[in-house]
């Protein structure tokens, strides 16, 4: 395996994994894994050898962290084959993740009459608007417009409306006592 890191965590392993059967070596400025399970794979392995180093690269990264604390990952470049006369064959995996998005709007139109109907104001304008003038609102609004918020920042904004509403919340049935209860003691 051709191996990719910061220099540093490159450098602190190559010296520390020279085991029977697995070692680190530097050739032609680059960092390598041998490891015995490679040995007999042909080409058409490569994917295969590729994820076992990977997963030997793991044990390798957690030692490092252990003895060093400040270590970086160590990964997997190219599963690569040494010729006896030295020349190196590179075998690289490409994977890639396609994401698509759109909106999708409609247009109602009643049958046998002309006029349309027009759809219902979006939220945005009035929530900006909201946003602008309440502090509260813009808090929660800037917790909901982060790609990262998760299941604790759903907790932190319950607190900032349950603050602003009070007791109020409850006041048409749509959110019960027991659904907050359970809300609030998942969270």
């Amino acid at each position: 395996m051709r191996l990719t890191g910061e220099a540093l965590d490159l450098q602190t392993l190559a010296p520390s994994v020279r085991l029977p059967t697995l070692e680190i070596r530097q050739l032609d400025d680059r960092y390598y894994l041998r490891a015995d399970d490679f040995q007999d794979a042909s080409p058409d392995q490569s994917g295969d050898v590729r994820r076992r180093g990977e997963e030997i690269l793991r044990v390798l990264n957690g030692a490092a962290r252990i003895e060093h604390g400040n270590s970086h990952e160590v990964h997997v470049d190219a599963a690569t084959i040494v010729h006896p006369g030295g020349r190196i064959q590179s075998f690289v995996h490409l994977s890639a993740t396609v994401e698509g998005r759109s909106r999708v709007s409609a247009t109602v139109t009643k049958v046998g009459q002309p006029e349309t109907v027009a759809p219902p104001e979006s939220p945005i304008g009035r929530l900006a608007v909201r946003g602008v003038d309440d502090a509260d609102v813009e808090r929660a609004l800037r917790i909901f417009g982060r790609d990262d918020a998760d299941y604790r920042d759903l907790y932190y904004v319950f607190e900032i409306a349950k603050e602003a509403i009070g007791r109020g919340m409850f006041a048409d049935g749509t959110v019960t006592r027991t659904e907050v209860k359970r809300f609030t003691h998942t969270a």
